[in-house]
């Protein structure tokens, strides 16, 4: 990217990683909006999400919090959840 095009681009805001741990925490006590988006590795349509994604966190950072789960951390929140297959997303 050109310095021109630093200059005006938007902030990159990535999205707040969860696993079984701190999901109620991040997720159930948040006082926002939450999507979460569960994905797995080495899911093709799962990469494809992430650029909307990261897209999502970036231009709505002050009213949605976003976060995604790799469902291998989070095994218990995604059957929690009745996620049976990736990419799923949630609202809460």
């Amino acid at each position: 990217m050109s310095w021109f095009s630093n200059l005006f681009a938007s902030k990159r805001v990535m999205p707040t990683s969860l696993c079984d741990e701190n999901f109620d925490a991040q997720v159930l006590k948040s006082d926002r909006l939450t999507l979460v988006d569960f994905w797995s590795p080495g899911c093709a349509p799962c990469k494809q999400l992430e650029d909307v994604i990261i897209g999502i966190a970036s231009d709505k950072a002050e009213t949605v919090k976003v976060c995604e789960l790799n469902i291998t951390d989070g095994m218990q929140i995604a059957a929690r959840y009745g996620v049976r297959g990736t990419p799923t997303v949630i609202y809460f």
